[in-house]
């Protein structure tokens, strides 16, 4: 729900820098190779969007595009035509966009290189809704000899520019988004207009919205079903017409944030419990604590209380939000 500075991805990259060479380098031979063993199989159109992605993956690192460079080559390249020709390669039917996916070998980064890379930017929670954990653990493995350390992806990746429409992009990092399985299902090809790398990040656009009169009504029955709020996304602004690529349509966050009211009852209560007097005390009593506000926010709101750490926990921006209503942080 907000951005990440692309500064975090391009350190992320030169610390991967060795890797990301030598798999540029063996994709580009194998793609040499695949021209060379089928480029006359395939129809004209095929031909040409085979030979352009050539072409240009000769001069660039398909790897690390930056968000221009996908623009650019998107423009130029365009979506993987459609046709129903298949080669028969090794006994397999495959089609080209199969084999350019194949060629890039996306299926196996998603296993080995992917939980590492991720990890490494620090993104713990879904970038689309942010009630999921997007973690990678890491596996102890005994071996005879040694013992090896194996990440697992507990997360999806998700395509900005799906797959199925630009295969060439399937690899490139700043074309790839860690999420949840139910936001991934549920994005599959749509585009939103949502972009999670930019260099420079304002504040999200995105805002839950506590319904104060609901809040007093709840403060009066305790009863948490009293609570109202809303999920407030700028490019669905009539809740009644369907939006294609915007948040709730595709995502549907009112939804899944309704099943938090009692998230929201806890916020309420502790705004009524920590008040600026508490609060002084606190620092007071605690001055290695709470005298760092960000801090002392964090251990009494129970999450993350800056906008650009919203994805490192689930539930972040939405208790953020509600707890900036009710005047707790």
């Amino acid at each position: 729900m907000i951005a990440i500075n692309t500064q975090i991805i391009e350190n992320a990259i030169l610390s991967f820098k060795k890797e990301i060479e030598d798999d540029y380098k063996l994709t580009l031979r194998q793609l040499e190779k695949d021209y060379r063993s089928y480029f006359k199989d395939f129809s004209r159109n095929e031909q040409v969007f085979f030979r352009k992605f050539l072409y240009y993956t000769r001069d660039h690192n398909i790897i690390i595009l930056s968000n221009s460079e996908i623009e650019n080559i998107k423009n130029l390249i365009g979506e993987i035509p459609k046709s129903h020709f298949k080669k028969n390669i090794k006994n397999k039917i495959i089609s080209l966009k199969d084999l350019i996916n194949n060629t890039l070998n996306y299926k196996n980064k998603r296993d080995s290189f992917y939980p590492k890379y991720f990890q490494h930017i620090g993104v713990k929670s879904c970038i689309y809704c942010n009630s999921q954990l997007t973690v990678t653990i890491e596996k102890t493995i005994h071996l005879k000899t040694k013992i090896n350390n194996e990440f697992i992806a507990k997360f999806q990746v998700d395509h900005f520019y799906p797959k199925d429409k630009y295969p060439y992009l399937s690899i490139s990092l700043y074309n790839l988004y860690p999420t949840c399985a139910s936001c991934n299902n549920s994005k599959k090809i749509t585009e939103v207009t949502f972009k999670l790398y930019q260099d420079t990040v304002s504040p999200s656009k995105y805002k839950f919205k506590l319904d104060l009169k609901s809040k007093a009504k709840f403060l009066t029955s305790r009863n948490v079903n009293d609570i109202e709020f809303d999920f407030v996304d700028p490019e669905k602004p009539d809740k009644k017409i369907a939006v294609k690529g915007s948040f709730e349509d595709t995502f549907q966050i009112n939804g899944i944030y309704k099943t938090q009211k009692d998230v929201a009852e806890e916020i309420i209560l502790k705004s009524q419990i920590y008040n600026k007097a508490y609060k002084k005390k606190l620092i007071n009593s605690f001055p290695h604590i709470f005298s760092n506000k960000n801090l002392g926010n964090r251990i009494i709101l129970g999450n993350y209380c800056e906008p650009e750490e919203i994805h490192k926990r689930p539930l972040a921006k939405f208790m953020q939000d509600i707890a900036e209503d009710t005047g707790l942080i």
